[in-house]
């Protein structure tokens, strides 16, 4: 199956938003989302053990190689037991697929939420 869009909340002021509202993340196909360079990434690990979430570069579809044929790997980013993280912002020469999105996985879905922050300049 395709990987589940994540939805995206856009910061429009330096007052802040809430970002309480998550969703829980599919660890069984990964989650997407549309990326243009001012995307962040925000996982809440409400589990009991720490995960990792991996951000595909270089991902099936995408319409750039790796430079000079250099072997790229994913960006894995671990997120302890009860933590929250902001990941990005992500390169979409790297990290889009041919459509314009992000793909990542998670190596658990238990009690994991997330959203996407979308960062408009000022």
């Amino acid at each position: 199956m395709p990987a589940t869009a994540l939805p995206t909340a856009t910061v429009t002021t330096t007052a802040g938003i809430d970002i309480t509202t998550m969703t829980a993340v599919d660890a069984a196909n990964g989650n997407s989302f549309r990326n243009d360079g001012r995307k962040l990434l925000v996982v809440k690990n409400g589990g009991g053990s720490s995960i990792n979430v991996t951000v595909d570069a270089y991902p099936t579809g995408s319409t750039l190689a790796p430079p000079d044929g250099l072997a790229v790997t994913d960006r894995v980013v671990a997120v302890a037991a009860g933590a929250t993280k902001v990941i990005g912002p992500f390169a979409p020469g790297l990290y889009n697929d041919a459509a314009g999105n992000t793909t990542v996985a998670f190596s658990s879905g238990t009690s994991v939420t997330a959203t996407v922050l979308e960062v408009l300049h000022a």
